[in-house]
């Protein structure tokens, strides 16, 4: 099967993006911000309507697309999203402040400002940077409610981490190691049960306790 022509298929079955979750996929687009794909959206989407939390906490904002698409899914949720770039994070505000959202941006470092929550969170979306997911594991496991759920993104990182590390360029062998321990770190926590989807770039579902 054809990752494309799938795309394009689902792109058809779809629903109407709502006129401010299209503006900021468009305005993503222009500045090239890296957000959710399509199929990751969807599954998104699905889940928390299934599993309904009320507190949800993101790593990793971008602009707001995924942090506002979950407020529209959940919109009882308190929703905290952390971002490291400024700039990001002030846009990602504003469209919050213009739309009366329930979204909390917290700018800077993931791993400094995880460590000022205490809060449990029934769901984590975790789509920070990827050689840091190991480094923020810690805190996720602090901060999950019993039976929370975490979906961390762009795990297979298109498909190079199935691959041997000797066949990757040295400079992005870092971040196949750690993605890798990452990964096995997870399955191996007797406290989780853990998944592995290949929705979108790789998906990987953790769920805390029995």
């Amino acid at each position: 099967m054809n990752r494309n022509d799938f795309l394009t298929f689902l792109d058809t079955l779809l629903p109407e993006e709502n006129s401010l979750i299209t503006s900021i996929r468009k305005e993503g687009e222009k500045r090239n911000v890296p957000q959710i794909k399509a199929d990751t959206s969807s599954f998104l989407q699905m889940l928390l309507r299934i599993i309904k939390p009320k507190s949800i906490l993101e790593i990793g904002s971008g602009i707001g697309y995924s942090a506002f698409l979950m407020a529209e899914q959940c919109p009882g949720a308190e929703i905290i999203s952390i971002e490291l770039d400024a700039g990001r994070c002030s846009t990602a505000r504003r469209f919050a402040g213009e739309n009366e959202r329930r979204i909390r941006f917290l700018e800077g470092d993931a791993a400094e400002c995880l460590s000022t929550l205490k809060e449990p969170f029934d769901f984590v979306f975790l789509d920070g940077p990827k050689a840091q997911y190991p480094v923020y594991w810690p805190q996720i496991k602090r901060l999950l409610s019993q039976g929370g759920l975490m979906a961390a993104d762009n795990i297979l990182q298109e498909g190079t981490i199935l691959e041997s590390r000797f066949s990757i360029p040295r400079r992005e062998r870092t971040i196949h190691e750690r993605m890798r321990d990452f990964v096995s770190t997870v399955f191996g926590d007797k406290d989780f049960s853990a998944a592995l989807l290949a929705v979108g770039d790789g998906l990987l579902l953790a769920r805390k306790g029995d």
